[in-house]
């Protein structure tokens, strides 16, 4: 368990070091504008990535334990990923579509350098790419294969950095070439490794028999990871509508220096998912309670201590890695800062209660979080700018946080144990 632990935490850090990696050269060696661009395709990766966590990761761990092992679980988890790959594909058309008409009138500005048509098929190819990746990523971790994860995800990483870095070295980096990069990269990646996951028991793909009790489970899962994705990543929409292409760049610049704290967060994720599903199985919820209070205290340590770090050596970060049009981001990075911590405190909770199978009451919670983000975007962003954008959106994790663990979390526990009292 140890040994899987850490190539988890390992596998989300070799992520977090090549998204950041990524991003900097897009920053240091493309115009801003394609940067801008960029974090647009990459919100709707993460739609991606979000679908793809709520019906292969969440749902089935909600369920995995109360199911007999053998035919049973592989039929469950086999329906399972079918659903996933079926509305993932037409989530991203249907966000990829609304996308393209929504930012249309902005993509003259930007400098795609290889023609403004071939960027489109080269973000498909991404998009698409990522999302098969991150569909081999769900069925790893389900199937308890970390390092076979790992090995994946180590093939991409190196793939990645030998295409980004000869682009830069033959000086043909641009937005195009990179995202044929990692389109490259991940489909290589996800065609080597975990091939053949033993989820085929009969009749998983072939009939529909388990997509009633599956959509059942899935469909609060789903509705909330859509309305998650919305409440993270709306802001980068609202701000290249409302502020343009080049302020989105300067706060997906400033959010670049936490994104360790979400990513590290996303591992401890894959590992805690399970474990607290297990803790949860006998009626005595002690050890449930103390394994998310740890968790919440080394979060927040570890949030605690990247600050830190960050405060001490940002100022030799954006002189080297900065060029002169990304300079003084700092106080976009404290506002950043506020709603990393604060939604890493969240996380925790949102997976204690996913774990529960709660995920209507989830749900509820992100349409009130959406709402409370809309208002303040309203209010804020016209008189205050990209500081109100963010602002916005850490003052609706703060309702959030606040919400989850002073009523919701208690009254469901409490629900659990009068339901299951101990012996």
């Amino acid at each position: 368990m140890l040994k899987k632990s850490l190539a988890s935490i390992a596998d989300q850090m070799l992520l977090s070091a090549l998204n950041l990696g990524v991003a900097l050269a897009l920053i240091r060696f493309a115009d801003k504008t394609s940067y801008g661009l960029y974090l647009q395709w990459f919100g709707v990766v993460m739609l991606a990535y979000s679908l793809i966590d709520a019906t292969v990761g969440a749902t089935v761990v909600a369920r995995y334990n109360r199911l007999a092992a053998g035919t049973e679980r592989m039929d469950t988890i086999g329906a399972h990923m079918r659903l996933a790959i079926h509305t993932c594909l037409g989530a991203v058309a249907l966000s990829a579509l609304g996308w393209w008409l929504f930012m249309q009138p902005q993509l003259a500005a930007v400098d795609t350098g290889a023609g403004s048509w071939l960027v489109w098929p080269a973000a498909a190819a991404y998009v698409g790419s990522y999302a098969w990746r991150e569909f081999k990523r769900g069925t790893g971790h389900l199937l308890q294969r970390a390092f076979d994860v790992l090995y994946m995800d180590i093939t991409y990483a190196a793939l990645t950095v030998a295409g980004v870095a000869w682009l830069i070295a033959t000086d043909g980096l641009s937005l195009t070439t990179t995202l044929v990069t990692l389109a490259a990269a991940n489909a290589v990646a996800a065609a080597v490794w975990i091939r053949a996951p033993a989820v085929q028991g009969p009749g998983a793909w072939s009939d529909h028999a388990n997509w009633p009790t599956v959509w059942r489970t899935s469909r609060w899962a789903m509705g909330g990871a859509s309305l998650a994705w919305v409440s993270n990543h709306a802001f980068l929409y609202a701000s290249a509508a409302l502020l343009g292409l080049a302020a989105t760049a300067d706060i997906g610049a400033a959010r670049l220096f936490l994104m360790p704290l979400s990513l590290i967060t996303l591992g401890w994720k894959n590992v805690a998912r399970a474990d607290i599903g297990n803790l949860l199985q006998p009626a005595d919820l002690g050890p449930a309670r103390r394994y998310v209070v740890r968790s919440v205290l080394m979060v927040s340590g570890f949030g605690v201590l990247y600050l830190l770090a960050l405060w001490l050596g940002y100022g030799w970060v954006s002189t080297h890695f900065l060029p002169a049009n990304y300079q003084h981001l700092e106080w976009l990075i404290v506002a950043w800062s506020l709603y990393f911590v604060v939604y890493n405190v969240r996380n925790v909770g949102s997976v204690l209660l996913a774990a529960m199978g709660h995920f209507k009451p989830l749900f509820r919670l992100d349409v009130v979080g959406l709402a409370v983000q809309g208002i303040g975007i309203a209010v804020l962003v016209p008189s205050f700018g990209a500081m109100g954008l963010i602002a916005s959106v850490a003052l609706c994790e703060c309702v959030l946080v606040v919400w989850m663990w002073s009523r919701l979390v208690p009254r469901l526990l409490f629900a659990r144990e009068a339901a299951c009292p101990p012996a």
